[in-house]
């Protein structure tokens, strides 16, 4: 899958009812840092890993729901299984 390319300066954050402002919270191991756009009628956050420091677009739904709380290469250092749940399905 692949995202699309986002410069700076970032858009402006929508207005309507539905859309949560996490800008400046943390969520797992997440900051988010800035508002990135939508795609596909989701929003998308730049938020930063406090392990590595690695920059990453999240969806802001999987922020709220907890869906993703670190970054991929530190989930797997620190032996969280990336991917078990479509594992046991196949």
């Amino acid at each position: 899958m692949t995202f699309p390319q986002f410069t700076k300066p970032f858009p402006k954050k929508p207005t309507t009812p539905k859309f949560k402002d996490v800008e400046g919270r943390v969520f797992g191991h997440w900051s988010v840092v800035a508002f990135a756009g939508t795609w596909h009628q989701s929003a998308y956050w730049l938020c930063v890993c406090s392990n590595c420091g690695g920059e990453y677009f999240i969806r802001g739904s999987a922020l709220i729901l907890g869906h993703s709380t670190m970054c991929r290469p530190c989930a797997e250092e620190s032996g969280i299984q990336v991917g078990a749940w479509n594992a046991e399905i196949r």
